[in-house]
């Protein structure tokens, strides 16, 4: 899932000379979108050595306006700003969730000074306000949560940040392939590897020349 509103603020505060998708097609896109990642690769940028993450995106939606479109994106590590792009089950997650104002819940926080990965902040949903008129109906940073002995103004945040009161990050099922379905990958990817080892015998090749190939 991308959030334009989420993407625009990153594009800002990551200082990118990159253009966003609303300005680079010529049709309108959609405060929220269903995207497929159709390329990715990884890079060290220079000159702060950190590693940066190439994307490709396709628009995925048949109802979108921009539906078989395209467009690049440059993640950089930037820990201080809320996740943008959204895997599609911990949306649905979220959304079904139903969050009211004055429901408890809680937020993790991470934290790369002094070795600590994080922590958990609890709140109370005080309001939900859309963050901007031009996308009314877009869950962006809607949720405003006032912390637990905390004087300062609610925190906006999106419900994919917001967890159970007594959740922990280590109960989080990733998702995973079913035995019959590894068995099953297990068993093609053996075909394929025989197949491949057929060929080079086929091309004449002496057994030290594969097993040079294979410390290779």
């Amino acid at each position: 899932m991308n959030f334009q509103q989420g993407h625009q603020e990153f594009l800002q505060k990551a200082k990118l000379d990159e253009k966003g998708p609303w300005r680079i097609l010529k049709k309108p896109v959609g405060a929220v979108e269903f995207c497929r990642i159709i390329s990715l690769d990884y890079v060290i940028e220079k000159p702060s050595q950190k590693t940066s993450c190439k994307l490709e995106l396709q628009f995925t939606d048949v109802s979108s306006e921009v539906y078989g479109k395209s467009f690049k994106l440059t993640l950089l590590e930037l820990t201080d700003h809320p996740d943008f792009l959204v895997e599609r089950t911990r949306y649905d997650t979220s959304m079904n969730k139903g969050w009211r104002a004055r429901d408890h819940c809680q937020v993790w926080w991470a934290c790369e000074e002094n070795g600590k990965a994080g922590s958990w902040w609890e709140g109370r949903i005080k309001l939900l306000k859309p963050k901007s008129p031009e996308f009314p109906e877009s869950p962006w940073e809607m949720y405003h949560v006032m912390y637990k002995g905390s004087s300062a103004e609610p925190t906006a945040h999106s419900p994919w940040e917001l967890f159970e009161k007594n959740y922990n990050l280590e109960d989080w099922q990733l998702p995973s392939i079913d035995e019959p379905q590894k068995e099953s990958l297990k068993t093609i990817f053996d075909k394929l590897q025989y197949n491949a080892v057929q060929k080079v015998f086929n091309s004449g090749l002496h057994f030290c020349d594969i097993f040079y190939m294979d410390l290779c």
